[in-house]
């Protein structure tokens, strides 16, 4: 996730909120034999949520794209929005939601 700060977006919303859009890789499980080994790939995907003037946060959701299995994981992730849209480029396709959906992100593309 820290890997480019350019992958990070960022919009105001016609509420006066400031939302924010994070490509993240989720690993999780049970790790390999070496303790610095990596844990199982499960998805790549994008955090979105929303800041208010004070700071408070609201409307966290992580958005799979890609789900463990069923493509390759990649780290050189950007993600994009546009309007009530949400956009994640990785391993150069793109994948894309709309921000009230709840299915998984349509692509590739």
């Amino acid at each position: 996730m820290l890997r480019d700060h350019r992958a990070f977006a960022h919009s105001a919303t016609t509420h006066g909120l400031q939302r924010i859009a994070v490509p993240v890789v989720v690993h999780d499980g049970a790790s390999g034999s070496a303790p610095w080994m990596y844990q199982p790939w499960l998805q790549t995907g994008v955090v979105t949520f929303d800041v208010g003037p004070t700071g408070e946060i609201s409307g966290y959701r992580l958005r799979t794209a890609v789900a463990g299995g069923s493509g390759n994981r990649h780290t050189d992730a950007r993600s994009v929005l546009l309007g009530d849209s949400v956009f994640l480029f990785s391993g150069g396709r793109w994948y894309g939601q709309r921000i009230d959906s709840v299915a998984t992100m349509s692509g590739p593309y």
